[in-house]
């Protein structure tokens, strides 16, 4: 019996090195890093790095509840086009702000880290975007628009945000998206017959994040 006991406590502590490994190893993609090394000179990103690995990670436990919505990140490439609106905010529901806008972003732009939280306003005001840059854009903003969107019945609102997004001025997108940005992503859309807006955090009643809302409702 003791042997017995001695494999298992081995084999439940090599799941759990295997399982760390795949954990430090996506968080470092989630970083668009190889290394730790890598932030050498960026000492607020490598702070928050290892603030993830230590709430995302119990020592012989795994994973915590933190570190599965970190993982959750990495579930966003699998998405289907497919998916309907509503499985993919509860997909998103839970995660941070940062974490969900860096998600989308990885959703729409691709997983190779060029465009990120921190360069995404320079490039969607760049001169000259070509069309398939127009459409990720015009992509990446109904994503967004209807994530920061809250009411108690969403969908007339979503199908209102889907046309604008696929339809305004590419400057509309633009106002959106630059608003967001400079309220760090923690406002809501607003939803009027004739226009999509950004309302700032400060101009509303809000206790938390993406997705929650302190009670009433946004839009329609």
């Amino acid at each position: 019996m003791k042997n017995l006991s001695s494999y298992t406590q081995f084999v439940n502590e090599s799941k759990l090195q295997d399982d760390y490994r795949e954990f430090f190893s996506k968080l470092l993609e989630l970083y668009n890093v190889k290394s730790p090394a890598e932030f050498k000179d960026k000492e607020e990103v490598s702070k928050k790095f290892y603030k993830d690995i230590e709430e995302g990670w119990s020592v012989g436990n795994g994973l915590t509840k933190y570190g599965k919505k970190l993982m959750d990140i990495e579930k966003l490439e699998d998405l289907k086009e497919s998916i309907n609106e509503e499985e993919l905010y509860e997909e998103l529901e839970g995660l941070s702000d940062e974490l969900l806008v860096e998600g989308l972003i990885k959703k729409v732009f691709g997983k190779e880290g060029e465009i990120n939280k921190d360069n995404i306003s320079e490039f969607i005001n760049k001169e000259g975007l070509t069309s398939e840059e127009e459409g990720k854009i015009r992509d990446f903003t109904e994503k967004i628009a209807k994530k920061k969107y809250v009411a108690d019945s969403p969908e007339a609102g979503w199908n209102r945000i889907s046309r604008w997004a696929k339809t305004s001025d590419m400057a509309n997108l633009k106002e959106y998206l630059n608003a967001a940005i400079a309220d760090n992503w923690q406002g809501r859309t607003e939803v009027y017959p004739n226009k999509i807006t950004y309302k700032k955090a400060s101009e509303l009643n809000l206790k938390s994040g993406f997705g929650e809302h302190s009670g009433g409702t946004t839009g329609a």
